[in-house]
């Protein structure tokens, strides 16, 4: 089945030869004409306070009908992917991955090209233009656009680390210049630029505000650290928010997501607000609000299911909606695709065949039907710890399990890792990190993906110390986080904790007389 998609694929792809050169070059005229600096400013930044942390972007454009329309689009885990190169590349390969994370993206140029989005790790990115970008120049590394980029980091990378390691697997080949906000659930930021050939990048000690604009970050950065007052067009948004950013106060102004929306409200400059974005990373929470529908809506990651055995979802961006529209997001369908594609390029004098193939693009993808991880009591309990804590995950898995895969926790570390051959399973002691949020955690171990489920220890208030789910008055370590409270001796000291984890203890059978001194 899948061969004969295969050969129907390659089979249009050479049918529709000169539509696709045609429209990408036209693609290529149409964005660099419509993200001129005239025309266009973004500004991206990070409230990031005590347990809050909101990741606020601006799109703003001037267009000719006054709107920009877009869908809102749920993208799958686990689907396997080639970058959509422009013909005129010659010689260049694409990229080819298999998405790890879910995400929901804000799209305007159709499905896989998204502007700003964020995934199940709790990853933000944020596209912008920048008029000084240099890419780098044809060298071994596969080929991506800059908008697939963005899809690509939120499809495979869970901290800005990962982000910018990719440099070393791929690049980005195009004639419209951007550079990305990206943020991660650690609270850790970076800004992303390609000057002179070369990935440059901001994070940490480097990037002491967290506020990305339409120019160079090093060139702001400087009249923020002078004290300077500029209403440049970018470098003026840029101050702004730093300051707003640095006037926040938790006890007095409001909550959290209130002042990231009036932050992004002050930031409306010669064109207009089209939307308005702010990602929620501790909760999974998007909200956002359009020129064509001032009212805020918003929707949980968690209400999502990502995997690619389920339709995608989508939502006109503009629709008439308030409040939480988790439950308003319909099937994806082609006719979608090429109807917001079609509105795109209104202005443009593009073929119908041509916007046919650009909807068409998704269809290249596939679900490449990854194994499903089996964890033992995968549901834990949470509350808020000043510190971090150990758990132990049981896993084992059906076909194609790889015991030795590469073992990915997301937020969580792996601190030991027993290897059970016979039985096909793995035994890892986890490290849990203070303030996790409830919600669903992805995991992979290789190729196969499952979920741990967090949520809150709302019990009778007896306290529950290490939030695995059982009281400190029941629990058989309560130190230590073990949701299956194994105690395999029944001693009433589970095995995590025990030294003798098979034995009731001195002079008992098994136990020898070693382990009581």
């Amino acid at each position: 089945m899948i061969i004969l998609k295969a050969k129907k694929i390659i089979e249009h792809r050479k049918e529709n030869l000169i539509n696709y050169k045609r429209f990408l070059i036209l693609c290529c005229i149409f964005i660099a004409s419509l993200l001129a600096p005239s025309s266009h400013a973004c500004t991206t930044f990070c409230l990031d306070s005590n347990d809050e942390l909101i990741v606020g972007t601006n799109f703003d454009l001037i267009t000719g009908d006054g709107l920009v329309d877009g869908l809102v689009i749920v993208n799958k885990r686990n689907v396997a992917k080639t970058s959509w190169l422009n013909l005129d590349w010659i010689g260049e390969q694409p990229v080819s991955w298999t998405s790890k994370y879910g995400s929901v993206t804000f799209n305007s140029w159709g499905r896989e090209f998204p502007f700003y989005g964020m995934n199940e790790a709790g990853l933000v990115v944020s596209g912008m233009r920048l008029s000084t970008t240099i890419y780098p120049a044809p060298d071994s590394r596969p080929a991506i656009g800059p908008l697939q980029w963005i899809q690509y980091q939120l499809d495979n990378s869970a901290t800005v680390a990962d982000v910018i390691a990719s440099d070393l697997e791929m690049r980005i080949r195009n004639k419209v210049g951007c550079n990305f906000f990206v943020c991660d659930s650690t609270g850790t930021c970076a800004t992303i630029e390609f000057l002179d050939g070369v990935l440059v990048y901001h994070t940490q000690e480097t990037m002491p505000v967290k506020v990305l604009a339409n120019t160079q970050y090093s060139s702001d950065l400087e009249y923020w650290e002078k004290e300077e007052t500029l209403k440049h067009w970018s470098t003026g948004r840029f101050l702004k928010a730093a300051q707003m950013l640095e006037d926040y106060d938790p006890a007095t102004s409001g909550p959290a997501i209130d002042y990231t929306f009036n932050i992004l409200s002050a930031l409306n400059w010669f064109a207009p607000t089209q939307w308005s974005i702010a990602f929620d990373v501790q909760r999974r929470r998007i909200s956002f609000h359009t020129l064509g529908n001032e009212e805020i809506r918003y929707f949980d990651m968690n209400s999502f299911d990502f995997s690619c055995l389920t339709p995608v979802k989508v939502l006109d961006i503009q629709e008439d909606l308030s409040g939480d529209i988790s439950g308003n997001f319909i099937d994806y369908t082609y006719e979608i695709n090429r109807n917001l594609i079609e509105k795109t390029y209104a202005d443009i004098d593009v073929s119908d065949e041509a916007l046919d193939t650009s909807a068409a693009y998704p269809d290249t993808t596939e679900c490449a039907g990854a194994c499903e991880l089996d964890i033992k009591h995968k549901k834990i309990k949470l509350r808020k710890f000043s510190k971090p804590r150990k758990c132990i995950l049981h896993i084992s898995g059906g076909e194609g399990f790889n015991l030795f895969g590469q073992i990915d926790l997301g937020p969580l570390t792996a601190k030991k890792v027993r290897f059970n051959k016979k039985k096909n399973r793995l035994k890892i002691e986890a490290i849990v990190p203070a303030g996790l949020e409830p919600g669903i955690i992805p995991i992979w171990v290789g190729d196969c993906f499952g979920e741990i489920v967090l949520f809150n220890n709302t019990g009778s208030g007896v306290p529950d110390t290490d939030g695995d789910g059982s009281s400190d008055l029941t629990d058989n370590c309560p130190d230590i986080c073990n949701t299956t409270q194994l105690d395999a001796d029944n001693d009433g000291i589970g095995d995590v904790c025990d030294n003798t984890p098979h034995c009731g203890g001195c002079g008992q059978p098994g136990c020898g007389w070693a382990v009581c001194w």
